[in-house]
Order: C-alpha cells, then structure tokens, then sequence
C-alpha cells in the first residue's frame, strides 16, 4: 500500500468438495500465504468453502449450516490479518438460498454480495439450488461473530479506546450497538442506505482469540453437560449488507473501492460491473466457478483484458480449481488481474495457488478523470442505489512491489517489433497524405548520419512510394560543420545511398565564418549563439532549397528533444511536417533496430546498426582531437531512458515527482539509484517548463501514442507557466533522502 499501489491477489485453494472443515483450513493457509507477502485483497472462488460442485448436497441444512461456521472460522482467523478477503459458499436468507460473496475485513464481516444471475448454460442450472440475488442491498442479521473485536480488560476503564467503531456511532461491549444510517429524504424505500460505519479493528496484545472458540469446541463438548451454546454471552457483530450493490471503500484511501461481480456475469446486457464502476468502484473482484472448454483459456483472458480497458478498472479474476469434482466437467483454477486493457498477472490452468500483483488505483482514477468517455453515476442515485461499507488498514508501510514496472512504458514487453512496424506505417501515410495536400513533389531532409534523421529519411522512402514516387524523389542533404566527425558523416552518405535516395553535400562551415563575421562574434567562443547559428543555417539551406525542388521539408526531431528543449528555436525545432514529433527517442531507437532487423539490404543494415552505436550528439561543437564526438547529449543531459520514463508518466498520468521516482527506481533498479534519478529529475523538470515556447510553435506532426507535446490537441500549456512546484518537491525528496543518511 504505497504510492496509490494496492498489492492485490487471486487464490485458487486445495479443496475436498463438501468437506468444509479441510476447505476452510486451506483457505486460512493461503490467507497467511498472502499476508507474509503483502497482499491486502485476497480473492477467493466462488463457493470455495463448500466446494462448487456439491450439487443436491446443497440442499442439506448439515452443509449451509457448515459452510456459516466456516464462514465464522475464517472471520476469526483474518482478526489479525490487515487484509480485505472475499470468500465464497452458500448462505440461507429469509427461506432461501443463495450463492454469495462474503466480505471479511479483520475479524468483521463486512458485507454478503449474492450472486444476480443463476447461470442456465450448463445441464444442471444453479437455479436448482440458488435463488437469484438482489441489487439493492438491505440490512441483515448475519449472525455471525465479530472476530476482530478487542474486548477491554476487567480492570481497564470502560471508557477506553478497545471499541468496534462507526463512522456515525460506536459498538460498545456493554451498551451494545449504536448504528447510524442515513436514508435518502426523497425516497419512501426504508431499506436504501447510503453508509454503513467503518469498522476498526484493535489490537490483541496477548495474541488470544476474543471469541475463546477452540477449533475443537464440539469434540470436547460433554452432551451431559449444559454449557452454553456456541457464541454466547459474546455480542454478535452488526448488521450487514445483503445485495449486490455493495461498494466496499477504504477510508485511508478514499480511491480505493472494491465491488464484487459473481461468475460470468460481465456477459450480461448491462453488467454488473458497469453499475459499479460508474458508481465509483475502480477494483472489480470476481469470483467464479466456470467449467473449462478447450480453447477458452485465452478468449477468457482476452475478455477481462477487454472488459478492465472498457471500464477504467482493475479486474480480478478467482476462478475454482482442479479439485472439484469431476464427475461431469473439469474447472481450470484460471486467476487472472488485469488493469485498464493489460493483463498484470495470471496464473497457470489447472494449478492451485496465489497469483499476487500491484494494482495502481489512483492510476485508475486519473484515467477516469481525464477520459471523456467515463460517465459517473448522478450522486443521488448512487446514494438510493447503493451501499458503501467501510475499512481502513491498520498498517500502511510499503511493501515490497510484485508487479514489474516497465522501463520501456511505451512499446509492449512482447510484440515490440509488430509495434515498431505500426508506427512506422503511421508515420509514413501521415507523410505521404501531407505531401500529396501540398502537391509536393519532392521531399527535403537534413540526413546527419544521426539516430533520429536515419528514421526520418525511412520514412520518407516509404512515404513517396505511398504517394507514387519513388525513393529518388527524397532529397538527403548532408551539411557538415564544425562538429561534424567522420563516422557520421561517411554513415549519412551511406544511409542515403543504400535507401535509393538522392544525396548532397553543402559544407556550411564558410558561410558560418562569414555570418560570425558580419554579427561581431568570436570564432573560438562556443557559447549558444555559435550552437545554434549552426542549426539555423542548416535549416535556412533546407527550406530554400525545398522551394526549388518544389518540395517539403521533412522534420526530423523527436518528442524527448522538444520535452527537454533540446533543439534550436526556429533552427531543427523548424520544418513544413515533423514525422518524428510524437516519438521519444527510446522509441526511435527501437524502430529504425527493427528495420535493421528486418531489411534483407545488408548494406543497409550495417550502417543502420553502426548508427544506433553512434552516441547521441548534435555535433555543434568541435570533435575530440582523435576525431570522436566531444559533444555527448546524455553526459549533459542524462540518459534519454530516463527522461522518457518520466515525460510518459508525466503526460499521460499526470504523476509528481514523488510517484515517477520512486516508479523509476522500481524500472531501473541496479542501472540507476535514487539520487540519480532525483537529480536527472530535477533537470527534467527545469528544462521542460522553460521550453514551452518552443513546443508552442511547433510544426505539424501525427500524434502516435495517445498523448502529445503538440500544442494542437496534445500539451495545451501557457509559454510562462511555472514549474517550481514541481521542482521543490524534488529538493524536498533529495533533503529526506539527505536526512535519512
């Protein structure tokens, strides 16, 4: 529980079907498997307790009765766990069964979620034993004790703290229950409840067990003895909710809301699911029983990657094991969280155990914030609608993160190359469709035997083809200058060469003396205006002669370079269309090392591969005297891989300083420590607020992955905004880190 994380999981236990006793003791044992490691939300399959293939056997009163003391025991058992658990078995209400979801917090049961929809598709239909669930929950009398309470001692004052408390009132041992629950003014429906109290449980310094229940109470029990019957002289707990619109919400992180959707119910019409997200859920758990069918294991795994991305929700799948019977089907024991469209973790079919992983819940939240497409729920229907059980954790340390955080966040961890090959046609018909609007017939480029021109000039070749020319009609222009070395000048001329693409060589170094003559500035001082007067002459030459060849003048920076202002101010920040605007520079590097993959030239593939081996550098300042780059981008301004981790989370989560650092030291860990990503940090920030004004008059470009720095549609941002918020807190996370030693 740190940074917006909760570590979530999904169980699959051994189980004997109708054999509650040894079910219950498996279930415990997996939830202190999963406490050891961190988790916070456990999810159990449905009807786990009882098993769910118990058939007629679920119409003896012996099983529902011992499935409630299952129920009891795994309530006593999670007293000490700081874990929110949902488990499933049969419960009997008003006459009735049903198939439902128990919500167990610390010792209190928290809420019954039954089942809506008996499934039909099977020979057997649930229908036959289970009634179907309501939606609007209502307040019953679990009967159940409360195993997380801590009664006070008989010489403490009875005023202490050691009491079950609500948010509206509280649950004294001795004066009993005061319970506040608020209806909805304009609704004549005495069972809508808008809150149900929070329940915090206390600590048990002697480590016994409040209720005093011995696991073997009823093989002790001396029928020629009148003892007590089981639970008495001990208050039962409150009341709970009863309904399938549960919402249960964690008061230390008000993000953090969990609702529950029973079996294949997602296929409904309107789901379950739907209603719950809308009204603020942002975990939806689910556990099942599903019998398996060959080929389903992928499609059902596809369907709740679909369904988390469909929503803006995290989706947690339990589903019931091997070990129920087998007499008619076989059950795959699949668990599977997915969140907003990825699947985080997933466990292997036909196995028992815990698949654990960290869902990012204020992540979730972002994305509904900032999507146009996430309605919520009107706030009064809600209220009538449904009811919000609270919890709290009593221990919010961090703990140590099971989900892999990515350090390349903008191409997948597999079918990296089938992306790079989709971006690639995404910028060459964006180019292509520009030059036949323009009637251009040419297009103009700078090729500096670099990274990002090497990509341009690619997709430049694709994108006359596209539009009926050929590669000749691209127009590669060499101009070398006082930083210019030879490996990158000799590779320009063979990138252009192996493309098929027209090459000319236009030395810039003269016309430079002269212009530094004409302003009165001294040759031998490097300062910014001899950079960049390098980068403008450049570009003066590109759109002269792109007026000549009736041609277009292809851009050739990329999205890291305009984030940092890394670029000349109408120098290379200038172009008629810029293919690589959208495309940071770790991206770039993966795309043109796929082409190189892929291309059957080998003349090609060789110069593109010594090219990715080319340190990044703008060669504006004179090379080393062995004739090596003197000017190293990434010694300035730090590794590339690391600002483009944080311009993504920055830009389409909208994350701090906090949050994307310690993110990073999750990615990067044992490449780069924590005082190097905060200084790294620091520069990031500085530089990409004071370089709005170059992003402001940026040229045309596609936007490729969702989010941009264009000021059209992508980064809509004031030119003298302020980034010192942001940057304070990155002075404060590097003094706590000083203060820590």
């Amino acid at each position: 529980m740190f940074h917006g994380f909760v570590k979530t999981a999904a169980a699959t236990p051994k189980l004997i079907v109708g054999d509650v006793d040894y079910n219950v003791s498996e279930i415990i044992d997996q939830m202190c498997e999963a406490a050891d490691t961190g988790v916070r939300i456990l999810v159990f399959p449905e009807l786990c307790i009882t098993g769910a293939t118990c058939g007629d056997l679920f119409r003896q009163e012996r099983l529902i009765e011992a499935a409630k003391y299952g129920l009891q025991d795994i309530v006593d058992a999670s007293a000490d766990l700081d874990m929110l658990i949902f488990v499933g078995l049969p419960w009997e209400k008003d006459g009735k069964l049903y198939n439902v979801t128990a919500a167990v917090k610390s010792g209190t049961l928290l809420g019954l979620v039954p089942k809506l929809v008996t499934d039909t598709d099977d020979a057997v239909s649930e229908a036959r034993w289970f009634e179907s669930g309501a939606e609007i929950p209502e307040l019953i009398d679990p009967g159940i004790f409360s195993g997380g309470a801590s009664w006070p001692d008989e010489d403490e004052d009875e005023d202490d703290d050691d009491v079950l408390r609500f948010s509206d009132g509280e649950y004294d041992p001795d004066e009993g229950m005061e319970l506040s629950i608020e209806e909805d003014e304009d609704t004549d429906d005495d069972d809508a409840v808008e809150v149900i109290g929070v329940i915090e449980s206390g600590d048990d310094e002697d480590g016994d067990d409040p209720l005093g229940y011995d696991p073997e109470f009823f093989e002790d029990w001396d029928d020629d003895e009148e003892d007590e019957p089981f639970g008495a002289g001990i208050d039962e707990q409150p009341a709970v909710p009863f309904g399938s619109n549960i919402i249960f919400e964690c008061t230390d992180f008000p993000g953090l809301k969990v609702a529950v959707e029973m079996g294949e119910e997602r296929k409904m019409i309107f789901s379950p699911a739907a209603g719950h997200v809308s009204a603020g859920a942002v975990i939806i758990v689910n556990p099942c029983a599903v019998r398996m069918e060959a080929g389903k294991m992928k499609e059902t795994e596809n369907d709740l990657r679909a369904e988390s991305g469909r929503l803006s929700c995290a989706y947690v799948r339990a589903s019931a094991g091997p070990d129920e019977s087998t007499t008619d089907a076989v059950f795959s024991g699949s668990r599977v969280i997915a969140e907003c469209g990825t699947v985080l973790a997933s466990g292997k079919p036909m196995k028992t155990g815990i698949t654990v992983t960290d869902i990012d819940f204020t992540g979730i939240g972002i994305r509904r914030r900032d999507s146009r497409y996430f309605i919520q729920a009107d706030e009064q229907e809600t209220a009538e609608d449904y009811v919000f059980a609270g919890f709290c954790y009593d221990d919010l340390s961090e703990a140590v993160p099971d989900r892999r955080i990515s350090a390349d966040p903008y191409l997948p961890a597999s079918g990296k190359k089938s992306v790079c090959r989709e971006i690639l046609d995404m910028q060459a018909a964006a180019l292509s469709k520009r030059m036949r609007h323009t009637g251009s017939q040419r297009l103009v480029l700078g090729l500096s035997g670099g990274l990002d021109s090497a990509l341009a000039a690619i997709v430049s070749v694709k994108a006359a083809e596209a539009a009926g020319f050929g590669a000749e009609a691209v127009l590669c222009l060499s101009m070398p200058a006082f930083g210019t070395t030879g490996r990158t000048h000799d590779n320009s001329a063979k990138l252009a060469g192996a493309l098929g693409c027209e090459h000319r060589e236009i030395p810039i170094a003269d016309s430079l003396l002269q212009h530094f003559k004409d302003i009165g500035h001294p040759v031998d001082l490097h300062d910014a205006a001899y950079e960049n007067a390098q980068a403008r002459e450049r570009t003066q030459i590109l759109m002269d002669l792109a007026n000549m060849e009736k041609g277009l003048v292809v851009g050739t920076g990329d999205m890291s370079e305009d984030a940092l202002g890394w670029c000349t101010y109408n120098g290379d920040q200038m172009a008629m269309y810029n293919v690589n605007a959208d495309i940071p520079k770790t991206v770039i590097r993966e795309i043109v090392g796929a082409f190189a993959d892929s291309s059957e030239n080998k003349e090609l593939a060789a110069v593109l591969r010594d090219i990715l081996d080319t340190p990044v550098s703008p060669e504006l300042l004179p090379a080393e005297a062995d004739g090596s780059i003197a000017q190293k981008t990434e010694d300035i301004l730090g590794p590339y891989e690391l600002h483009d981790f944080f311009l993504f989370y920055m830009l389409k989560y909208g994350y701090g300083p906090e949050k994307i650092s310690w993110l990073a030291e999750q990615a990067f860990a044992g490449r780069y420590d924590m005082d190097e990503i905060l200084n790294r940090l620091e520069i990031f920030y500085r530089r990409f607020f004071a370089s709005q004004f170059k992003r402001s008059c940026a040229p045309d470009g596609p936007q490729i992955f969702g989010f941009a720095i264009s000021p059209r549609g992508g980064l809509v941002m004031p030119s003298d905004a302020s980034g010192m918020a942001w940057i304070q807190d990155v002075e404060i996370l590097k003094r706590l880190r000083e203060m820590d030693g």
